[in-house]
């Protein structure tokens, strides 16, 4: 709500982009859930927040593997401190200001994947 971006640190042991900050939680939905309960369960699992909103920017697919991104920003109004991380998925996480953030986004270190996804939006901040 104060306008800066949650971006949590990757587990060493995940078999893609292990050690990276992504500004991101997700997953696979489960029979049953439509993507926006899967986002919003996700991001549960993942960071122990509750969303306020959460708004459609993109929906992609990937042919490679047959898999279709839905992908959302999220708005929280919560104590920094809040965020309760998942064993095995994160193992830290920071909070950045836009200008940090977009910083972030034009590093070496961001994952590529993961912004073209959230292409149009980060174009909006621009």
């Amino acid at each position: 709500s104060d306008g800066t971006y949650l971006l949590t640190k990757r587990s060493e042991c995940k078999e893609t982009y292990p050690g990276f900050w992504e500004a991101s939680a997700g997953g696979s939905a489960v029979s049953g859930e439509d993507p926006l309960e899967a986002g919003m369960r996700e991001l549960l699992e993942e960071t122990g927040l509750t969303p306020d909103y959460m708004e459609l920017v993109d929906i992609c697919f990937k042919d490679s593997n047959k898999t279709m991104f839905y992908s959302y920003l999220v708005g929280v109004s919560c104590d920094k401190d809040s965020v309760v991380l998942q064993d095995g998925e994160t193992t830290e996480y920071k909070w950045l200001d836009k200008e940090a953030f977009l910083a972030h986004v034009d590093s070496e270190d961001s994952m590529k994947a993961h912004n073209l996804r959230y292409e149009k939006y980060i174009n909006t901040l621009r």
